[in-house]
């Protein structure tokens, strides 16, 4: 029987977090094994763990069609659900909305919830969940951020001649946030298919505006390129596909669009920082760098992330030249209020969020209190038992679509190239056996010291 199964969706995201926590639980005695959302097809793997896991520990949990189709499928009746949940910093409109899909709905609500700050706890205690299943953990991300990771990352010199970057110019940091402009209307409408009505408009309208910032800020950025004597890193999204628009950025020679390296690495690395909306701000603040942000298009401001209040915008290309122009590195780098950080972010000096994630996980594999299944009817978990076999089904019959040249204009076709290419995406977030036992051991060898 395994005690730990640590699922996980988006690498960049959550490669080092989940690393640090399972080897954690490991010098505590316990046995951890991960698995990827996107580890569908991996049949050998799912036998390994159907009814033989303790405690699923997840980075998402909404609703009871996650908790059949990602989490039931795969490890079957398990004794407890952990949610990391890996966004708990949202727009101010959607963090008071309880019925909006950032909040677990239905049976979720039954499993426990591991919240960066106050603010998060006392939010989904309103929304209905109980104080008993919520633990405040601090921000498990902000962790390699901590000064005794700072030798885990490439100097600038290493990082610089990696991607060939001039060491003799300033560079700079865009961190886009891009993702919804990135999608086409088909691609918008599917992603919210199951939100309230509401909330379907709200995504089509931001979609809209996000597009015509994204346009501008390309423009600055360009521009910028131009008129000094500078390097740009745009650095996608990691949910960002590629558009002809972020492409033709590259068309300047000193501007870079790199997908690769966490951004936590880039933050410590570049000269400069920026971004539009990005909660990747938080990185930067406890990174202790600045990091301006670019508000072409003046949005409402219950449309902001509540870390984003009483931040000065840079509005135009004028403030944007100018600030650069001007800018200081010695600097006070808190442009965000520390009392807000404080309240969504509990970041303790001394001791570290995987640490406080341990002693959760291992308070929930002792507790008691057992996640109850018994709520689900025999009929809906056997149907769910089988999700994967329908979905292998699904891609099975979009292939065979796809390889039949008579029905490439067909609607189908193009479902099937969705399908397809969802796939392809996803597979780049599956972390090999090797990649964790490099990282591991770097890790060891870091805390070691």
């Amino acid at each position: 029987m395994l005690d730990f199964l640590i699922f996980y969706e988006v690498k960049n995201r959550e490669f080092e977090s989940i690393v640090l926590l399972g080897d954690e639980l490991r010098k505590r005695g316990y046995s951890v094994d991960y698995f990827s959302f996107f580890e569908y097809d991996n049949v050998e793997k799912r036998k390994k763990f159907f009814n033989k896991v303790k405690i699923a520990v997840v980075p998402s949990l909404y609703n009871d069609y996650e908790l059949l189709s990602a989490i039931y499928a795969v490890t079957g009746k398990v004794k407890n659900i952990v949610n990391l949940r890996w966004e708990q910093v949202f727009q101010i409109w959607r963090d008071q909305k309880f019925d909006s899909y950032v909040y677990p709905k239905e049976h979720a609500k039954l499993a426990y919830h591991f919240c960066w700050g106050a603010h998060a706890f006392n939010r989904l205690r309103e929304s209905g969940i109980s104080e008993k299943n919520l633990f405040v953990t601090g921000p498990l991300q902000m962790d390699v951020l901590r000064p005794e990771f700072r030798e885990y990352y490439q100097t600038k010199d290493e990082l610089f001649d990696k991607y060939q970057i001039s060491k003799t110019k300033q560079c700079i940091l865009f961190i886009s946030s891009f993702a919804s402009s990135s999608m086409s209307k088909e691609v918008l409408e599917n992603s919210i298919i199951e939100f309230p009505e509401d909330e379907k408009e709200h995504s089509r309208k931001w979609h809209s505006m996000e597009k015509k910032t994204r346009d501008t800020i390309l423009d600055w950025l360009k521009k910028l390129s131009v008129e000094k004597d500078c390097t740009i890193i745009y650095r996608p999204h990691p949910s960002e596909t590629n558009t002809v628009e972020v492409s033709n950025l590259e068309k300047y020679n000193n501007i870079r669009v790199i997908r690769d390296e966490n951004v936590k690495q880039w933050i410590l690395t570049c000269d400069q920082v920026y971004t539009w909306f990005s909660t990747s701000i938080a990185e930067a603040y406890f990174a202790g760098t600045q990091c301006a942000v670019l508000r072409p298009v003046i949005m409402d401001p219950i449309e902001e992330y509540s870390i984003y209040q009483d931040i000065d915008f840079i509005t135009s290309y004028e403030k944007f030249s100018k600030y650069y122009d001007n800018f200081d590195s010695k600097s006070d780098s808190s442009m965000l209020n520390k009392i807000t950080m404080k309240q969504n972010y509990d970041f303790d000096k001394i001791l570290p969020s995987y640490i406080r994630c341990a002693d959760g996980l291992e308070k929930t594999y002792k507790d008691d209190y057992q996640f109850p299944w018994s709520k689900f009817s025999g009929i809906k978990l056997l149907w769910n038992r089988f999700y994967y076999i329908k979905e292998d089904l699904k891609c099975s019959v979009a292939r065979y679509v796809i390889k039949n040249g008579k029905l490439k204009k067909s609607k189908l076709y193009k479902k099937s190239k969705n399908i397809i290419n969802l796939i392809a995406q996803g597979k780049k977030d599956v972390i090999s056996q090797n990649e964790f036992e490099i990282l591991r051991k770097k890790f060891n060898g870091i805390l070691e010291k």
